[in-house]
């Protein structure tokens, strides 16, 4: 293999590194919503059938819930939720989340409450069920998150209102000056007002 084959290979490797990149937040979101819709159709079925949860086959909701997370998955991908930013979440994308769950659910419905052999009757209010379930765990993680979020830069300026303020007059040459100002002011603790400056 020549030397430049190899780093063709090589360019090669890392564009798809980049794009499966396990750091990216979108990708643990994506996840975790995927992992919701799985335990949506199980709270779902759990509530409405109650007692009668035990003559359902295990075979049975196992199937159910891969399909329902496979539809689920390119519903997410179709509409990008995956995207949105959990602690600067808004009303669009609210309202983005109850459109991808309810389509995803309606396209789910007839496969889970007419294409099946279970004993009993799969009542269709299960997907109703499941659809509310899975819409109200995806806005609560992201609602709570920016709670979280708004929380923590509450604490911080607080915090940052018990550090004492110095006033100080900058001494020196033009180049250093400007250099210590750009660096004090990317600082998110500022425990200096700068009064004047002598050059």
């Amino acid at each position: 293999m020549s030397l430049v084959q190899k780093m063709k290979n090589i360019r090669t490797f890392q564009n798809m590194s980049k794009k499966f990149d396990v750091t990216d937040k979108r990708i643990w979101i994506f996840s975790y919503d995927v992992l919701l819709s799985l335990m949506s159709l199980y709270i779902a079925v759990s509530f409405v059938l109650g007692d009668r949860q035990s003559l359902v086959s295990p075979n049975f909701m196992v199937k159910q819930s891969a399909i329902l997370a496979l539809i689920s998955m390119a519903f997410f991908l179709w509409f990008q939720t995956y995207k949105g930013v959990w602690r600067f979440v808004t009303l669009r994308q609210c309202a983005l989340i109850i459109v991808t769950t309810a389509l995803a659910s309606l396209v789910y419905w007839p496969l889970l409450t007419l294409a099946h052999t279970q004993p009993i009757d799969i009542p269709s209010i299960i997907v109703l069920v499941q659809w509310g379930t899975l819409t109200f765990l995806m806005i609560l993680s992201r609602v709570l998150r920016r709670l979280v979020h708004a929380r923590h830069l509450a604490y911080e300026a607080d915090s940052q209102l018990e550090i004492p303020i110095f006033r100080v007059i900058l001494v020196g040459g033009k180049i250093a000056v400007t250099n210590f100002k750009k660096s004090y002011e990317a600082l998110n603790a500022k425990r200096y007002e700068i009064m004047g400056i002598v050059m």
